[in-house]
């Protein structure tokens, strides 16, 4: 089965035989001469500001950067190095892979990405539409919207099934994006610990990156945490966190997308999108919500994507054929079990719980078998915080 790579500069992720192998940031770091890429560079970006670059992907261009460095010129350098590292990192990229782009990718961004990926020693074997992909992979009631957020934007997208999954024009909205949300929450939660305690998360680098990186460390639940702590000056500082003024910045931060939204058509979460907190129950009071499935994703490229690679003549596909309309997707094969698709044509009692990429077992300290009770395969329960989908793995 040939790889896929989805590319968005929230998270850059590498598929393999239905299983996640790579997933960080779009992140880059010059210190000292050195480039770090992912979530090493992501978590010290708030400290190191001029040093730093987390927009070559979301805008990849050939256009020189405001802060050069030293090994970079523009965009297209930094990701040409990220590919790099990636090449000599993921044996999968041996083989052509399936590059899974946002919608409002260009021709200019799609031929870059193909010229630096092959530089990089990388074969890209042809595109796909990240909203086509994630309809085919699950189909639904269609037409439909599908709306994504990522680092540096986000955007709308109506899809149809007619008989193949299709995407057309995105509408793309520049003032929503993750980055947005995050710097808007840390901005009133350093507002909740002055007026506690007087005490500005923001007035250092230091502090300020931990609270970044603890606002950006709720993507993927449903809830933030109620409370955070932060260490400064060797004392820790514990602050509760009210999420009705989260709730309230979010709604202010997503108002030109509620705008564009049409009421009469359901909307279908991206991957992205699915993992910001509290966006779902505040999309669902005003739109019918559809929540994109990570699993049925993957199990889809693994599947699909063999038949829209060609090193000779690289397509950019955006009509896709749907996975079967059956109450259940097919599990990939038994070393891919831990990650597989929850859905089994007949399933059984759940044996583990999907976090991110890993599988815990049922009864194990992070998944308690109180937490799980009588669930059925496919449900989604919450344990601390942490959502896990429940699937059965056979041994």
């Amino acid at each position: 089965m040939n790889p896929a790579l989805i590319l968005n500069d929230w998270r850059l992720t590498l598929i393999a035989n239905g299983i996640v192998v790579y997933e960080e940031p779009a992140a880059a770091l010059e210190s000292n001469g050195n480039l770090l890429f992912g979530a090493d560079a992501f978590a010290k970006a708030r400290v190191h500001p001029r040093q730093s670059n987390l927009e070559y992907l979301g805008k990849l261009s050939a256009d020189p950067l405001a802060q050069p460095f030293t090994s970079a010129r523009n965009h297209a350098d930094l990701l040409y190095l990220h590919f790099k590292v990636l090449a000599d990192t993921q044996p999968v990229l041996s083989d052509p892979l399936l590059a899974v782009v946002p919608s409002p990718v260009s021709n200019e961004q799609l031929s870059l990405l193909l010229g630096v990926a092959k530089e990089a020693g990388v074969t890209i074997g042809g595109f796909t539409d990240l909203a086509s992909a994630c309809v085919a992979a699950q189909p639904g009631d269609t037409p439909l919207q599908f709306l994504e957020l990522n680092m540096s934007s986000a955007y709308i997208v109506r899809v149809e099934l007619k008989p193949d999954t299709s995407a057309g024009p995105a509408t793309e909205f520049m003032d929503t994006s993750i980055s947005r949300i995050i710097d808007g929450w840390t901005n009133v939660i350093a507002d909740q610990f002055v007026a506690s305690s007087r005490f500005d998360p923001l007035h250092a680098a230091h502090t300020e990156q931990q609270l970044y990186n603890l606002v950006a460390g709720w993507f993927g639940s449903a809830t933030p945490s109620s409370y955070l702590t932060i260490e400064h000056g060797g004392e820790t500082r514990r602050q509760e966190v009210s999420i009705d003024a989260l709730r309230s910045r979010l709604n202010r931060s997503i108002e030109s997308i509620v705008a564009a939204l049409n009421p009469d058509l359901p909307v279908r979460l991206g991957p992205n999108a699915a993992s910001v907190p509290l966006l779902r129950a505040l999309l669902e009071s005003r739109f019918s919500v559809q929540r994109s499935d990570a699993d049925r994703l993957r199990a889809w490229l693994a599947h699909h994507a063999e038949p829209l690679l060609s090193t000779d003549d690289v397509r950019y596909h955006r009509a896709l054929k749907p996975a079967a309309m059956a109450k259940a997707q097919p599990q990939p094969e038994a070393t891919s079990a831990p990650h597989a698709a929850p859905a089994a044509p007949s399933p059984g009692q759940p044996t583990h719980g999907l976090h991110a990429t890993t599988a815990y077992r049922i009864g194990s300290a992070a998944l308690p078998a109180e937490a799980v009770g009588d669930a059925a395969s496919g449900t989604t329960v919450n344990v601390d915080g942490r959502l896990f989908t429940l699937i059965q793995v056979l041994d």
